[in-house]
């Protein structure tokens, strides 16, 4: 299953989330973005999320200060959301950010996605990006198709599409399995458990438990200059010029799409134009098949 690999959007890949432009004109410590621009973003964005929230019980996020400064996450009621306007009310209550299980509400013990974070923090993104390439490698074999996302935070996501066949355990279990794959290939650079900070890269592999709740792709995240959860193709990742201080909303709200990328609403009639995860919904793997490949390869794990 090749790697994905839609139309690269025409803005610099380093206009970052604090480039300073007009959207992004809060102050984090202050709680959350001025009202009309949060609104304004998820406005335009809403066709896009929407794709990835419909048939969750998605979590609303809420901001607030801690002693004045930087914003704390505080979850609110999870729900269902339908269209665009259910999500403009929960932003008009206050909902800054969204998160949502990996599996949909119609199937709730059975994911319909594999789950990888990438930390940062330790001040090399390329180390990131060249493990998200080598995962993502690993995963092909397998016949499975990832999707890299920055997390906003500093680091990277892979979303790995499933054919929701599998339940938490076997999902969580082919995840482990991965990630110690990845360990036995370098044990230099990779780890399949926590290591400490400065030391071999962990591929985490626990947000594939029941109870987690991934940031959705296109949500906002409550950090300085309010970045964005921001999918990207394999391309677009492998640009020198990306790192991992995120994407402000206002390229991410003006990606190409269509005849006019400036448009008022350029994804109403088909939300998936231009996305840089175009295509994923007809990717979906198997994790029973893969656990078989698995277990057929040379490496035991």
């Amino acid at each position: 299953m090749a790697r994905p690999g839609p139309p690269t959007p025409h803005r610099p890949p380093n206009e970052t989330a604090s480039s300073g432009t007009a959207l992004d004109d809060a102050n984090p410590g202050a709680g959350s973005p001025h009202g009309a621009s949060l609104q304004r973003y998820y406005r335009r964005i809403a066709p896009r999320l929407l794709l990835h929230a419909q048939g969750r019980f998605v979590t609303p996020i809420t901001s607030a200060p801690i002693n004045g400064g930087s914003p704390a996450e505080v979850p609110m009621t999870p729900l269902c959301l339908a269209e665009r306007r259910d999500l403009l009310k929960l932003c008009a209550a206050g909902a800054v950010a969204f998160h949502a299980p990996t599996s949909r509400a119609d199937a709730p013990e059975c994911p319909d996605q594999l789950v990888y974070a990438l930390a940062g923090g330790q001040g090399d993104f390329e180390a990131l990006k060249t493990a998200a390439a080598t995962l993502a490698d690993l995963l092909e074999e397998l016949d499975l198709c990832a999707y890299p996302m920055l997390d906003g935070l500093g680091g990277l996501q892979l979303r790995v599409p499933l054919d929701a066949r599998a339940d938490y355990p076997a999902t969580r279990a082919l995840a482990r399995r991965l990630a110690r794959a990845m360990e036995l290939r370098d044990s230099t650079r990779y780890s399949a458990r926590p290591a400490p900070a400065g030391e071999r890269l962990f591929i985490d592999y626990r947000l594939n438990e029941r109870d987690s709740r991934p940031v959705l792709p296109y949500s906002l995240r409550p950090a300085p200059g309010w970045p964005v959860a921001a999918p990207l193709n394999w391309e677009m990742l492998a640009d020198p010029d990306l790192d991992g201080r995120g994407l402000s909303r206002h390229r991410v709200m003006h990606w190409p799409q269509g005849p006019d990328p400036w448009a008022d609403d350029p994804w109403a009639d088909d939300p998936w134009a231009g996305d840089p995860w175009a295509g994923y919904a007809g990717q979906a793997g198997s994790v029973a098949q893969a656990h078989a490949r698995l277990d057929r390869s040379a490496t035991t794990v």
